[in-house]
Protein backbone atom coordinates (compact mmCIF):
# COMPACT_ATOMS: atom_id res chain seq x y z
CA UNK A 1 0.00 0.00 0.00
CA UNK A 2 1.10 3.09 -0.98
CA UNK A 3 1.32 6.20 1.53
CA UNK A 4 0.77 9.90 -0.18
CA UNK A 5 2.14 12.22 2.01
CA UNK A 6 1.85 15.35 -0.29
CA UNK A 7 -1.21 15.57 -2.57
CA UNK A 8 -0.97 19.47 -4.28
CA UNK A 9 -3.44 21.06 -6.38
CA UNK A 10 -1.66 24.48 -6.30
CA UNK A 11 -1.16 24.31 -10.36
CA UNK A 12 -5.28 23.49 -11.01
CA UNK A 13 -5.20 25.83 -13.37
CA UNK A 14 -2.90 23.94 -15.77
CA UNK A 15 -4.98 20.40 -14.32
CA UNK A 16 -1.86 19.30 -12.65
CA UNK A 17 -1.68 17.44 -9.76
CA UNK A 18 1.31 15.77 -7.62
CA UNK A 19 1.80 13.45 -4.95
CA UNK A 20 4.91 12.20 -3.34
CA UNK A 21 5.00 8.60 -2.00
CA UNK A 22 8.42 8.24 0.27
CA UNK A 23 7.73 4.54 0.67
CA UNK A 24 8.27 4.23 -3.09
CA UNK A 25 10.56 6.96 -3.38
CA UNK A 26 8.49 9.07 -6.48
CA UNK A 27 6.59 11.61 -6.95
CA UNK A 28 3.43 11.55 -9.18
CA UNK A 29 2.57 13.86 -11.97
CA UNK A 30 -1.25 14.02 -13.24
CA UNK A 31 -3.05 15.95 -15.82
CA UNK A 32 -7.06 16.38 -14.83
CA UNK A 33 -9.52 16.64 -18.09
CA UNK A 34 -12.23 18.48 -18.60
CA UNK A 35 -14.31 16.40 -16.29
CA UNK A 36 -11.30 16.33 -13.39
CA UNK A 37 -10.46 12.37 -14.32
CA UNK A 38 -6.82 12.18 -13.29
CA UNK A 39 -4.39 10.63 -15.63
CA UNK A 40 -0.83 10.10 -14.61
CA UNK A 41 2.05 11.72 -17.30
CA UNK A 42 5.20 10.74 -15.40
CA UNK A 43 6.47 8.80 -12.08
CA UNK A 44 10.10 10.57 -11.14
CA UNK A 45 12.34 8.40 -8.86
CA UNK A 46 12.99 10.04 -5.50
CA UNK A 47 15.15 9.53 -2.37
CA UNK A 48 13.63 7.53 0.38
CA UNK A 49 11.43 9.66 2.64
CA UNK A 50 11.49 12.98 0.38
CA UNK A 51 8.11 13.96 1.19
CA UNK A 52 6.50 17.91 2.52
CA UNK A 53 7.18 19.63 -0.91
CA UNK A 54 7.12 23.12 -2.12
CA UNK A 55 5.80 23.59 -6.00
CA UNK A 56 7.45 26.75 -7.69
CA UNK A 57 6.72 28.55 -10.46
CA UNK A 58 8.14 26.70 -12.90
CA UNK A 59 5.61 23.73 -12.05
CA UNK A 60 8.89 22.07 -10.44
CA UNK A 61 8.86 20.46 -6.85
CA UNK A 62 11.61 20.52 -4.34
CA UNK A 63 10.76 17.73 -1.24
CA UNK A 64 12.76 17.33 1.56
CA UNK A 65 13.84 13.83 3.03
CA UNK A 66 14.87 13.85 7.04
CA UNK A 67 16.62 10.52 6.56
CA UNK A 68 18.92 11.61 4.45
CA UNK A 69 19.49 15.14 5.20
CA UNK A 70 18.61 16.23 1.52
CA UNK A 71 16.43 18.11 -0.79
CA UNK A 72 15.58 16.90 -3.77
CA UNK A 73 14.45 18.85 -6.79
CA UNK A 74 12.25 17.63 -9.01
CA UNK A 75 11.36 19.47 -12.30
CA UNK A 76 7.92 19.55 -14.16
CA UNK A 77 7.82 16.54 -16.12
CA UNK A 78 7.69 17.13 -20.69
CA UNK A 79 3.70 16.65 -21.24
CA UNK A 80 2.24 19.64 -19.42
Amino acid sequence: MKQVVLLAFPLAALGIALAAEPQVREVTFAKADAAGKLTTVAQVPTIEGARNGVIADDGSVTLASGKAGALVVVPLPAGF
